[in-house]
């Protein structure tokens, strides 16, 4: 499997390729069949909660690089005064962890999610069609 991403950001395609079909045969839901794109990518699956988006989509995201925020600063302040070039805050934060020098947080850099997962099943699209795109 391949993943596209849209110039402009806003689309993620997962792309089926003719080596994937008998694996994708065998997945016994979405998780397991993009298992071995997950774990040889930049992506990874986000917790809509995370994010602030409230709907149950499959959502794959890429993290930044883990980074502290010292005790009595929020992850969004520190990222802020850490990295006062970027243009914008992450979209969220993933708590990993705590140390004496503060809670060690992961930023959700970019996120997409598959908005058709209610009128349609994640697996049998891909299966049936080669192609999943989930949407920023």
């Amino acid at each position: 499997m391949k993943a596209e991403i849209t110039p402009d950001r806003k689309r993620l395609t997962i792309i089926t390729e003719t080596s994937d079909k008998i694996p994708l045969e065998e997945a016994r839901d979405i998780y397991e069949a993009l298992e071995n794109l997950i774990a040889n990518s930049h992506f990874d699956w986000i917790n809509p909660a995370d994010t602030g988006d409230l709907t149950d989509a499959p959502m794959l995201g890429i993290y930044g690089t883990e980074f502290t925020a010292p005790a009595g600063k929020s992850p969004t302040v520190a990222w802020m005064e850490r990295f006062p070039w970027k243009k914008a805050s992450p979209i969220g934060f993933v708590h990993a962890g705590q140390s004496e020098r503060g809670s060690h947080w992961m930023p959700i850099l970019e996120r997409w999610a598959f908005m058709d997962y209610q009128v349609k099943d994640e697996l049998e699209t891909l299966k049936e069609t080669g192609r999943l795109t989930f949407i920023a």
